[in-house]
């Protein structure tokens, strides 16, 4: 994401009265700048295939990889019990 993009979607979530979301500018190759233990969800959409070295996007990240995974597969548990 660019700055600009950052500051677009902090505004919009201020504005919302979005109180519990962070955005932050990271290296997805590198670092994600957040403390181990401290994420209960990322979201991640069609950045991985962007990544110059998928393996050390993958060893890096596959915490939050399998936390989004997991999301996603409870999530559609639920969708499914509740119709």
């Amino acid at each position: 994401m660019t700055d600009e993009m950052l500051e677009k979607a902090r505004k919009n979530a201020a504005d919302n009265g979005y109180t519990s979301v962070e955005f932050r500018k990271g290296d997805v190759e590198e670092r994600i700048p957040v403390e181990e233990n401290s994420v209960d969800v990322v979201i991640s959409n069609c950045v991985i295939n962007l990544t110059t070295d998928k393996v050390k996007t993958f060893r890096e990240n596959i915490e939050f990889l399998i936390l989004m995974e997991l999301a996603e597969w409870l999530s559609q548990i639920l969708l499914r019990i509740s119709k």
